[in-house]
């Protein structure tokens, strides 16, 4: 058939990471493309005008047993086709489970034209052939034709020539037009452009359905953190820390830690694996997490068998996604997450919340806590009315919510009485909103919809007219049961792995559960959260609205808040409009910065890699401020300045945090003095502790010699003025107590005195100074008496001058110095006489 024909192309998958789900996308290399998401975008590969064909749409459907079944891995066998019919006699699943034909079997034989006299097969198969005396709308045979008959796509696993028998046939006369055999399925019949679920279902449905603003693709779509987490009802659900499809779990339930829906059974078949169209309308398939190694390989091999041969039928761009086991936990009260947490849902799980709890999440800007009162017909929340009771003493609202089971008309009017009795019980007046929460496996039901205004009209006779549903994005009857309240009174559940304040999915709802993992300060446990859109969770008379991606704030007479707003502990700016506004803006010449959720910002904000100041009146800051002990300084636009700056004629220095630097700071290889008040000191001498420093005219620290009003000084490496001897490579200096070098003098240090040349470098050895000659030892110290060099001896008064010309009597003995000074020994003629004087310099008689 026409509509069946092979398309000759070959895809190559990729798998990329976004945020913490691997997305594995197709890429074709000739005519036709599959959808790439990755990194928070969607690539569409558009389709050639190539024509698939005319394909026959197949809806399979299957009872509830084999739903189950379909979740715990297995293929139901009670399957029927919708759409093989015949002429002759129905029968709904009657045929021989051990029927085989003893001759020729075919793997994927298939006959465009054998089929009984009065049937046509749409898509059925059979594995089982019966005799050449019998005849079967679901057989084909090889050799065997019909004038009055066509088959658009029989095949048999089994077929067997017209001549054959059959080991175990049927009779003659029965016929069956949507039979199939317990044991066998089809090795070629394919539903030429439907999309069959695990279950068995079809998703064609989902096609163009509004889901969530979802560009991050996911693996989970709903909370799990109720009383107790079932670990066999999810299709795709992956391990206890990881939620999947279901918000509120069955409190009858028991909870295995670790185990999986899937985990551990082998693959779904290609052609079997659940998948649903997405918001992008693109068909997904979302293979769980914590699988084996081998296990997940094989996921990935049959979704991608599945998602090529969808394409080829259908043309619909393919995804599939492989989540990991992480789940991303944060605080109520993060700015960077969605705006804020309007509601917490709670059931008896949650009973050891206390009353600091709740006030707890009054304080974090919570509104509403919904209460789950009942599940079924047999279920009542024995920690709600103590819930309740904490939950309004912290000025929180009160919402409730009856976790479905029912399947009929009558077992939803049996629930809505057992909830009708809680609210009574509990003293909860009439108005009380109260949702249903549809997420069950056991309501999937074809006539859910009729079954839940069943619910809604128990609940109305009663009084209790305030409806809403609560459901997930992929929960298989979803459209139905929102069609029961509006899309307006949707209370929807899908979990990115990180929810972010820059990305609100779901919109088009009332109000959107974004996460299972919240923490709350002051509590040990998981809490689910949720955004408010409309107005629905936040039963107080205003209300903040979102439409065409722009927040505003009803108020209670309909009308939209302009101009500055309070709610929960924060301030808003609403335009003229009544828009709320988020980034910078200007009201009455002061410029306020609002952050992405549109509150009011205070303190410290940065904005364009620049740092701002804004005052408690969230008014930004130009000028000096003090924050804290800290002075800072922002400039005419409020941006915070660091560096040099110079404000009437005096420099001040702000460190790289900003703050405003004082006493000793170094900078480009200087060191520099800022007093308290900031300002840098320069061209002046200042003391600091009990050494003096002195700042150039840059204010630049000074080191080494300096020349000051007529007089050296010289400071060390460290800035410090030196006082009195200084040693440098070129000999020793005096430096005066007040830090002037001595020059062209005398001093005397330490009972000794030093001669400074003009230069200021200390003398030694021999030094003529005004009509003497003195002699200064290695030390620079003045010497003074007798004093040996290789020249002879030489006498140095008590002053230091030396002696010459003259006689000189020491101690009994007389010696003669000559006019250099040096003593003579020997005979000498002095004076035209003889004198004889011994080798010490003494004069003999």
């Amino acid at each position: 058939m026409e509509g069946n024909r092979h398309v000759d192309k070959q895809l190559h998958f990729k798998m990329y990471k976004s945020g913490k789900i691997w997305v594995i996308a197709g890429i074709t290399t000739f005519s036709f493309g599959l959808g790439i998401a990755f990194g928070g975008q969607t690539t569409v590969h558009a389709a050639t005008n190539n024509t698939v064909g005319q394909s026959t749409v197949v809806s399979s459907t299957a009872n509830q047993s084999s739903q189950m079944s379909a979740m715990k891995g297995s293929v139901s066998t009670d399957a029927t086709s919708a759409a093989s019919t015949s002429a002759a006699s129905t029968s709904a699943a009657s045929t021989s489970a051990a029927s085989t034909s003893a001759a020729s079997t075919s793997a994927a034989s298939t006959s465009a034209a054998s089929t009984s006299a009065a049937s046509t097969s749409a898509a059925s198969t059979s594995a089982a052939s019966t005799s050449a005396a019998s005849t079967s709308a679901a057989s084909t045979s090889a050799a065997s034709t019909s004038a009055a008959s066509t088959s658009a796509a029989s095949t048999s696993a089994a077929s067997t020539s017209a001549a054959s028998t059959s080991a175990a046939s049927t009779s003659a006369a029965s016929t069956s037009a949507a039979s199939t055999s317990a044991a066998s399925t089809s090795a070629a019949s394919t539903a030429a452009a439907s999309t069959t679920a695990i279950d068995g279902s079809t998703v064609d449905a989902e096609v163009g359905s509004s889901a969530a603003n979802n560009s991050e693709l996911l693996s989970s779509s709903s909370s799990n953190s109720d009383d107790k987490i079932a670990s066999n009802v999810a299709a795709l659900s992956t391990s206890s820390q990881v939620s999947v499809d279901y918000g509120h779990a069955d409190d009858t339930m028991d909870f295995v830690a670790g185990a999986h829906a899937v985990g551990s059974a082998a693959a779904p078949a290609a052609g079997q694996i659940t998948s649903y169209v997405n918001s992008e309308g693109q068909n997904q398939i979302d293979i769980p997490a914590g699988l084996a190694p081998d296990i997940q390989a094989e996921w990935l091999q049959n979704a991608k068998e599945q998602a090529n041969s969808n394409y080829a039928a259908t043309g619909q761009q393919q995804v599939i996604t492989m989540s990991d086991d992480q789940v991303d936990s944060f605080t109520i009260g993060d700015s960077s997450r969605p705006r804020r947490v309007d509601a917490v849902d709670i059931s008896s799980y949650q009973y050891d919340l206390t009353q600091a709890n709740y006030n707890e999440m009054k304080k974090l800007g919570v509104k509403t806590v919904i209460i789950k009162l009942t599940e079924g017909n047999y279920y009542e929340n024995p920690y709600a009315r103590n819930q309740i009771s904490m939950a309004k003493a912290a000025g929180l609202q009160i919402a409730v919510y009856h976790y479905a089971k029912f399947a009929s008309a009558s077992a939803a009017a049996g629930e809505a009485n057992l909830l009708i009795s809680d609210l009574r019980s509990l003293g909860l007046s009439k108005n009380t909103l109260i949702f249903a929460d549809m997420e069950d496996t056991s309501t999937y039901t074809t006539g859910i919809q009729g079954d839940l205004q069943n619910f809604w009209n128990t609940l109305s006779n009663a009084g209790f007219t305030n409806h809403a549903v609560y459901t997930y994005v992929s929960y298989e009857y979803r459209d139905a049961v929102v069609n029961t309240v509006g899309l307006s009174r949707t209370w929807i559940a899908q979990y990115p792995y990180t929810p972010s304040a820059s990305s609100l999915w779901n919109s088009q709802y009332a109000a959107w559960q974004f996460s299972s993992t919240a923490r709350l300060p002051g509590y040990s446990g998981n809490l689910d959260v949720s955004i408010d859109y409309n107005g629905l969770l936040n039963l107080n008379s205003g209300a903040w609205q979102l439409k065409n991606n722009q927040w505003s704030y009803i108020k209670s007479d309909g009308s939209k808040a302009t101009g500055w707003l309070a709610d929960s502990n924060n301030w808003y700016y609403l335009n003229t409009n009544g828009v709320m506004q988020t980034g910078w803006v200007k009201v009455q010449n002061v410029w306020y910065d609002l952050n992405g959720s549109g509150a009011m910002r205070t303190g410290w904000t940065k904005s364009n890699n620049n740092w701002y100041y804004l005052s408690k009146s969230g008014a930004m800051q130009t000028g000096w401020i003090q924050v804290a002990s800290n002075w800072y300084h922002m400039n005419t636009n409020g941006a915070m300045q660091i560096g040099w700056i110079q404000l009437k004629n005096t420099w001040y220095y702000l460190e790289n945090s900003g703050k405003m630097a004082t006493n000793w700071i170094f900078t480009g290889n200087s060191w520099y003095y800022l007093r308290t008040s900031g300002a840098m000191v320069a061209n002046v001498w200042m003391k600091d502790g009990n050494q003096w420093y002195h700042l150039t005219n840059s204010g630049k620290m000074s080191t080494g010699w300096l020349y000051y009003k007529g007089y050296w000084y010289a400071l060390n490496g460290s800035g410090q003025m030196q006082t009195g001897w200084y040693q440098t490579k070129y000999g020793w200096y005096y430096l005066s107590n007040w830090g002037g070098m001595q020059t062209n003098t005398w001093i005397q240090n330490g009972g000794h005195w030093y001669h400074l040349a003009d230069s200021g470098n200390m003398n030694t050895g021999w030094l003529y100074y005004k009509g003497y000659w003195y002699a200064l030892n290695g030390s620079g110290q003045m010497r003074t008496g007798w004093y040996q060099t290789k020249y002879g001896w030489y006498y140095l008064n008590s002053w230091g001058g030396m002696q010459t010309n003259c006689w000189l009597q020491i101690n009994g003995h007389r010696y003669y110095l000559n006019s250099t000074g040096k003593m003579l020994t020997g005979w000498q003629t002095i004076n035209g006489q003889r004198y004889y004087f011994d080798q010490n310099g003494a004069l003999q008689n």
